[in-house]
């Protein structure tokens, strides 16, 4: 049977549809398929510790999927650890920094009173007048951060799911990816996971690198410029 080849202007017209169709499917699903994605750039980063866990320590393949995600729970752990202690270490310090504060506040009130001759009482009045706008607006403020901090949450929480289960589920995904094509493309298509793999893994792991050189950079700098909490 003769196949009836489509004209180039209905091809185009096809593409446009079907990348409209992905934008606003995309659009719709955002809050599954942002964790999603991420999800698999962190399996791609933990399969070669979950591959050498299987072949050197003869882990399944749940054992070694769970494994490597708890490692990346160790790892966000300690990055939020170390947080929590630098912002520990500044609360201690908040009396001094509210005396700092207080001290600049009256220079600030001397120096606006001297220059633009408006007295304390008015600039006092002034700041009223800002405090109780800003309140009028702090439940909004407020429900605004709930809502961020529980979709970062839920964020948080389905990456770590959907990164085991990519892992552990690895070979069915990649045999549903070559049945997709024709038998004489699997070929191909295993190179070109291949290469998909290796250039993810390589670009996260160069973003962690840079963030790690700029984080050492920039503490060392502040260190030696005597600022404290430099690190």
């Amino acid at each position: 049977m003769k196949e009836t080849a489509l004209p180039f202007v209905a091809k185009l017209a096809l593409v446009l549809l079907s990348i409209i169709m992905l934008g606003y499917l995309a659009i719709l699903g955002k809050s599954l398929l942002a964790p999603l994605l991420f999800s698999l750039l962190m399996a791609f980063l933990l399969l070669p510790f979950a591959n050498f866990l299987e072949r050197k320590f003869k882990f399944g393949r749940s054992v070694a999927s769970i494994t490597a995600v708890i490692l990346m729970i160790g790892v966000l752990y300690g990055i939020f650890y170390f947080l929590g202690n630098q912002l520990g270490e500044l609360w201690n310090d908040w009396p001094l920094l509210v005396k700092q504060v207080t001290t600049a506040f009256h220079d600030i009130q001397s120096w606006v009173s001297k220059t633009f001759h408006i007295n304390e009482y008015k600039q006092k009045s002034y700041l009223s007048d800002g405090i109780e706008k800003s309140l009028a607006t702090s439940a909004v403020v407020i429900g605004t951060t709930l809502l961020t901090l529980s979709s970062s949450l839920l964020f948080l929480a389905f990456t770590l799911l959907f990164t085991f289960f990519i892992l552990n589920y690895r070979r069915l995904l990649f045999s549903f990816l070559t049945t997709v094509f024709a038998e004489q493309h699997k070929t191909k298509v295993t190179e070109i996971v291949s290469e998909i793999q290796s250039i993810i893994r390589k670009y996260v792991s160069g973003l962690f690198i840079q963030m790690f050189i700029v984080t050492v950079l920039m503490i060392l700098a502040l260190t030696f410029l005597g600022i404290k909490y430099a690190y």
